[in-house]
């Protein structure tokens, strides 16, 4: 079983719920997302959050930031799926 693990910004290691592998393609998703369906928005958003923040964690070097940057692609998902 896989588990998802983030730093806190004293750089303490929290271990989170199992990752759930999803059956979802993410053109599915997406098509599902462009329809209004929040529930995809949430399967995508569970799927994608943790490669997003630590893409942006290494460029942007501050976890806040990079927090932002997740809510900001995430939205903008939202909006053009």
């Amino acid at each position: 079983m896989l588990y998802l693990a983030r730093k806190t910004p004293d750089n303490d290691v929290i271990i989170t719920s199992p990752m759930v592998v999803m059956t979802d393609t993410d053109e599915s998703l997406l098509a599902q997302i462009a329809e209004g369906n929040e529930q995809a928005m949430e399967r995508f958003y569970d799927r994608f959050h943790p490669i997003v923040y630590n893409f942006a964690l290494r460029r942007m070097r501050e976890p806040s930031d990079a927090g932002e940057i997740v809510n900001q692609v995430m939205l903008e998902i939202w909006r053009t799926a």
